[in-house]
């Protein structure tokens, strides 16, 4: 199934109707004056974007976006990852770590850890 796109998170504004969660927030950015490079989805600036798989049986029904997403997604819901325009995670697999290495990593510690 294709994702939808969700306006109230990436788009939103209080006047249009949203909770001001998106980029349509006036001041995004400006706290860190930087508002020229962050605080809004557009080309040419830096932005860190998660798509989240919401056709999960513990997601449904859906009455409120921002709600589910709050109180009823994990880490396991997000399929996708874009770190400042490179995808990191595409459905669901690490394209820019050796997830086996550090799994092998994390268990030679562990047996360190305990002895």
């Amino acid at each position: 199934m294709r994702p939808r796109c969700i306006r109230c998170i990436v788009g939103s504004d209080r006047d249009a109707g949203g909770d001001g969660v998106g980029d349509g927030d006036p001041g995004r950015g400006a706290g860190f004056g930087m508002e020229a490079e962050i605080g809004s989805l557009e080309v040419g600036k830096k932005a860190d974007v998660i798509v989240v798989d919401l056709n999960r049986p513990h997601l449904q029904p859906i009455y409120n976006v921002v709600s589910q997403l709050v109180y009823a997604a994990t880490g396991a819901d997000v399929r996708d990852v874009i770190i400042d325009g490179r995808i990191v995670m595409q459905n669901r697999q690490l394209l820019t770590l050796d997830e086996e290495e550090i799994l092998a990593e994390a268990k030679d510690w562990g047996k360190k850890i305990v002895g």
